[in-house]
């Protein structure tokens, strides 16, 4: 458990530092202090700590669930920072990529408490399968509330993930919807400014992608 949370520290890290974000959930991050290398350091630092924690379990089927969880974490956050057409991701990429930023977190967990106790092939697969599913639910809802939530209690502006160019599943439910929009056609050929961006924000925050969302969200809890 401590192995993960360090792990999920050290990713943290380094996505304030490629999001140059300065707050996170309210508090100033780590590269609102200090130069870029040094926050660099620091989360390999975390990684490193995380390894040397993992490894005093003594075993092997936790060690390499362990690095393919880092793997897959790091080539989501590659292919993200690579992709150069955010807008043509589908439901299904979309899926893919909270899995690996997300879920495969949830699911590492879930599977580790079951290698742990020495549980059977199966339920492992069952613990895994339950934590991704509830990784899923979570990284949606908490996409959700980037449009629905409050500044104050999200620590960042509503939106944010949008006007950062990330495309979430409310943003990308409405657009299936209105691609033909030129408010959604400029915002996806870039040519937008903050303000038609802001607009589109509250379309979509007013829309029925939100509900539509959340049942999304609710039927990876039923899963």
């Amino acid at each position: 458990a401590a192995a993960v949370e360090v792990l999920h520290t050290a990713t943290l890290v380094h996505d304030d530092l490629i999001d140059n974000s300065l707050l996170r959930r309210g508090n100033p991050t780590l590269n609102s202090y200090w130069k870029s290398g040094v926050v660099v350091l620091v989360g390999d630092y975390l990684f490193g700590q995380a390894a040397e924690l993992e490894s005093r379990s003594r075993n092997l089927d936790m060690s390499e669930i362990f690095a393919k969880t880092v793997s897959v974490i790091c080539r989501g956050e590659l292919g993200s920072m690579l992709d150069r057409q955010p807008w043509a991701i589908s439901r299904q990429g979309y899926y893919d990529k909270i899995y690996a930023k997300t879920a495969s977190l949830f699911a590492t967990c879930s599977e580790a408490g079951a290698i742990i106790s020495g549980s059977s092939a199966s339920e492992r697969a069952q613990l895994r399968e339950y934590g991704r599913n509830l990784g899923m639910a979570f990284q949606v809802a908490d996409d959700i509330l980037d449009f629905v939530g409050s500044e104050s209690i999200l620590g960042k502006p509503v939106g944010s993930d949008l006007r950062q160019g990330t495309v979430t599943l409310p943003s990308l439910l409405y657009v299936e919807k209105h691609r033909s929009d030129a408010l959604v056609r400029s915002v996806i050929d870039g040519s937008a400014g903050n303000g038609e961006v802001s607009e589109l924000v509250d379309l979509i925050r007013r829309s029925s992608a939100i509900d539509e969302s959340f049942t999304i969200a609710r039927d990876f809890v039923r899963a």
